[in-house]
């Protein structure tokens, strides 16, 4: 209490790097105004040093941070801080099984604005977290399930697969299935197939696949796809 005050001055007063860095120290402290000198800082601040915010953050335990990270994430400035965002919630990943929060994220990836490989980014990130979605999130991928861009479809689909959407689990591995049909002798559509498996959890399948596609390479010069999926 007796610091607050001139921290707040130095905030006040301060510029770029030293100005995230009183701020930092405010919420440490536990601010009263944390809220809105959060909210004024997200809208003002150069973006690399929201970057700087963002990463500080994660490291504070006040209940007023995710909130105003949530807020955040429905403005226009979320499309270009996609990168710090994720790496936010990545370290507070709690937060991933928040619908408020995760629904964010969501919508902020479905923006035409949000790069599209931003957009497979914090896909991916929900993937690797294990998030499931459902209701209302998953309803807000019905844009991205038939994108034009590939990548950012095959990221939705391996999203959906995880929770257990049959739809998206059988247009991931049709393609798939039909090459190992017609080509049960090639060592490469296992492989491939493998990775679809991993992607979507279910290890055993691609464990199978990546034997299988090791087993046909009969002493050929192997890339070592298969070798390190089974790793």
């Amino acid at each position: 209490e007796r610091v607050m005050d001139g921290v707040r001055t130095v905030h006040a007063e301060a510029q770029a790097g030293v100005r995230t860095a009183a701020l930092l120290a405010l919420a440490q402290l536990g601010s009263p105004d944390l809220s809105e000198l959060l909210a004024a800082d997200f809208a003002q601040v150069e973006i690399v040093h929201i970057g700087s915010l963002l990463k500080g953050l994660a490291q504070v335990e006040r209940k007023e941070v995710p909130s105003c990270v949530s807020q955040l994430l429905a403005t226009e400035r979320a499309t270009t801080l996609v990168a710090p965002l994720l790496d936010y919630y990545s370290a507070s990943s709690k937060l991933f099984n928040d619908e408020e929060h995760l629904l964010a994220l969501i919508q902020l990836a479905c923006q035409p604005a949000t790069d599209g490989s931003d957009a497979v980014k914090i896909l991916d990130t929900l993937s690797e977290f294990d998030v499931t979605v459902k209701g209302a999130t998953k309803r807000a991928l019905d844009a991205l399930r038939e994108s034009s861009q590939l990548k950012l479809r095959e990221s939705t689909l391996v999203l959906l697969a995880r929770s257990k959407d049959k739809g998206a689990r059988r247009s991931l591995l049709q393609a798939f299935d039909e090459r190992v049909k017609y080509s049960p002798a090639s060592s490469s559509v296992y492989s491939q197939r493998g990775d679809v498996y991993y992607l979507i959890a279910e290890y055993q399948k691609a464990i199978k696949d990546y034997k299988t596609a090791i087993s046909l390479q009969r002493g050929l010069a192997s890339k070592g796809g298969a070798h390190l999926g089974i790793a």
